[in-house]
């Protein structure tokens, strides 16, 4: 209300409390207001990931990131702009390409409490905590070990 009150959208001076018609414009102005200040952000947004994407050093997977994000900022400003058609624009390309990979994952493995995703885990977890008895860490290690030293052994052919 400050915001709308110094831009001068609303004079306080001829406030009523009882006057509900004067409420209803309020909300009107404020609403207005609350769309302008994201209409001025979502264009930032925008600009600040359409400048990334034109930065030559990028990959191939940073700028498919960046070109994701200005088109959801985009399509918020486009939302903010036109309210009216918010269902039309849709959902698309509003998502950052981290939540689509959040939400593929949820789709493919489940969330926590899903009975998929319980099983997975406990499955994951007791593969996970198999003790080894003395004898098969000694053995593992010695795998291990010569592991090593064969691509040490092929590395020190390579170079000589």
């Amino acid at each position: 209300m400050v915001r709308a009150a110094t831009t001068g959208m609303i004079d306080f001076d001829r406030f009523d409390p009882w006057d509900m018609w004067w409420w209803k414009r309020m909300r009107w102005v404020l609403d207005e207001l609350d769309l302008q200040q994201t209409r001025d952000v979502c264009k930032a947004q925008h600009n600040h990931w359409v400048t990334i994407a034109s930065h030559s050093n990028l990959t191939d997977e940073s700028f498919d990131k960046a070109k994701a994000n200005a088109g959801s900022a985009f399509n918020r400003l486009l939302k903010a702009t036109y309210p009216w058609l918010a269902d039309k624009i849709g959902e698309q390309g509003t998502q950052t390409e981290r939540q689509q990979a959040v939400d593929d994952y949820h789709r493919m493995f489940g969330k926590p409490g899903d009975p998929q995703y319980e099983a997975m885990i406990d499955t994951l977890w007791r593969a996970t905590q198999k003790k080894l008895s003395p004898r098969e860490k000694a053995k593992d290690r010695a795998r291990r070990r010569e592991r090593r030293e064969a691509q040490m052994a092929e590395r020190d052919r390579g170079q000589g």
